[in-house]
């Protein structure tokens, strides 16, 4: 048992004794008392039935009283990011915008800050406004997460190429460019 409870025991105990140890009143004679039926009064459903409700000044609609849950809001954004020929320790290094074909691979590196929920985005690769790859990275809660995809490049890859960014939801959220020339043409 608490202390509290002991403590409300006690003090129960003693008014309930004091109130049944008490002596009788002085005066045992009480005054008559005339017994007078109650007024009838009008049963609930007849009085609202009368009533019509009027609404309270100020008052919330009830909408805003039990609002239903808000959709899912991502609230992504890209705070950094780069084209580059390699990433290393989270970094990306050999950074340009025009690549020779020799090159290997080219590397698209973002930053993200995302508030919400844990979510996706998905880059978009595209030689000559035509899809090459497309892939859905996964992005954690975090002011500046990190995360990168990587395109093999060939000899015949010369050409304009794009990488979109895109929220899981869709929305653009950033485009890289960038050119892949063939060997003799870089310089």
């Amino acid at each position: 048992m608490t202390k509290r409870y002991l403590l409300l025991s006690f003090i129960a105990l003693t008014f309930t004794t004091a109130a049944c140890d008490s002596p009788p009143p002085a005066d045992p004679v009480a005054p008559p008392v005339a017994l007078v039926p109650a007024p009838a009064l009008p049963s609930p459903v007849e009085e609202a039935r009368d009533i019509a409700p009027v609404p309270e000044p100020n008052a919330a609609p009830v909408a805003d009283i039990h609002p239903a849950p808000a959709a899912k809001q991502t609230r992504v954004r890209i705070v950094d990011s780069a084209i580059a020929t390699s990433v290393e320790q989270r970094v990306p290094t050999g950074l340009g915008e025009v690549f020779g074909t020799e090159v290997g691979t080219v590397w698209a590196w973002i930053a993200v800050e995302n508030l919400g929920e844990p979510t996706n985005v998905t880059m978009v690769w595209r030689r000559d406004d035509k899809v090459r790859s497309s892939l859905e990275l996964s992005v954690g809660t975090s002011r500046r997460w990190r995360t990168w995809s990587r395109n093999r490049i060939r000899k015949f890859d010369a050409g304009e190429w794009t990488v979109d960014m895109y929220d899981a939801e869709g929305n653009l959220l950033d485009t890289l460019e960038f050119t892949i020339r063939d060997t003799g043409e870089v310089g």
